[in-house]
């Protein structure tokens, strides 16, 4: 059987500069594999090329050995593409959107879609302006999986999703067998890719060695007035971005930072400084404050530190 996606030297470039330069990898069949790269590093642009929704400007790309330019209509029937912007009618409920999906895109195999979002814990009686931020990407999710296509594409899949849901989310992938491609910024997804690819400024390079890939990441839980989010960050200069995400959709109440904690001497007129801000964001305060100490050399925490590395953090 043929490879279910093979890329080679595939280049896009916006006016701007930004793009894809020469990405080539396989895809192999029933494999997840895991694009991981920040926002803006090109993972977007690479599924709008992979969807057939813009044209390289050079390389080529074959879905089944189907030469994916040259063939657009033909190819679009083996592959989904979830995008990381959800689209559904606000007015209808969850299941007649679905129904929508179904009489729309028409799969060869009708699944019970009812079974699918008991699993994930989806009301579908609810409509969709009544649905929360993470409701709404798993009817997303849910549509994918009712598409019964040999690829799917998934650009942020878990944002938004709890850590029961993701784990459901990559359960089914793996049951299911399908050949998946995941592009994220969450360290949380990369543990169930079965291979993983980083990318950076618009190239892939592969990486061997996911101890040492894991080895200074920071753990982030979030806790909403619904749910309890755990994220994970590669330095804490992420973390502005990461709260303002979630601050799109949710009403933060709480924040915790758990990371090897280092030894510092904290003078007291700074700790009374660190506790004037609300509760929930002391432990990320200090957190901050620490960090901010260890990458400049320094042992002791005065007001002046906390100044420093609260206006740092703000300026990101």
């Amino acid at each position: 059987m043929n490879i279910p996606l093979q890329v080679e030297n595939v280049c896009f470039y916006y006016p701007n500069k930004r793009g894809i330069n020469n990405i080539s990898f396989d895809l192999n069949e029933g494999e997840i594999l895991c694009l991981f790269g920040k926002n803006g590093s090109g993972k977007s642009t690479l599924f709008k090329v992979l969807s057939t929704l813009v044209k390289p400007r050079s390389g080529k790309f074959f879905i089944f050995g189907n030469d994916a330019i040259k063939k657009k209509e033909k190819t679009r029937k083996f592959f989904f593409t979830v995008f990381d912007e959800n689209a559904h009618f606000e007015f209808a409920t969850g299941r007649d959107n679905i129904n929508f999906f179904i009489n729309t895109y028409k799969p060869d195999k009708m699944e019970d879609f009812e079974k699918i979002s008991s699993d994930f814990d989806l009301d579908l009686n609810m409509k969709i302006c009544e649905y929360s931020y993470g409701m709404k990407r798993k009817l997303y999710l849910i549509e994918a999986f009712l598409s019964n296509t040999n690829i799917i594409f998934f650009d942020e899949p878990t944002l938004g999703l709890d850590t029961s849901s993701r784990e459901i989310f990559y359960k089914k992938l793996k049951d299911k067998k399908i050949s998946t491609i995941i592009g994220t910024n969450r360290i949380e997804d990369v543990k169930f890719a079965d291979r993983i690819l980083l990318v950076e400024k618009g190239e892939l390079k592969e990486i061997k060695n996911y101890n040492s890939f894991l080895s200074n990441i920071i753990e982030i839980k979030i806790s909403t007035e619904t749910d309890e989010f755990l994220e994970h960050i590669g330095s804490i200069e992420e973390l502005p971005e990461l709260i303002q995400n979630y601050t799109k959709h949710y009403k933060i109440k709480n924040i915790e930072i758990n990371k090897d904690k280092n030894d510092f001497e904290w003078t007291k007129e700074a700790i009374e400084k660190v506790e004037r801000a609300p509760i929930f964001v002391r432990k990320m305060a200090y957190k901050i404050v620490e960090d901010y100490a260890k990458n400049n050399n320094i042992s002791k925490v005065t007001p002046e530190v906390v100044e420093k590395a609260r206006r740092r953090f703000e300026h990101r």
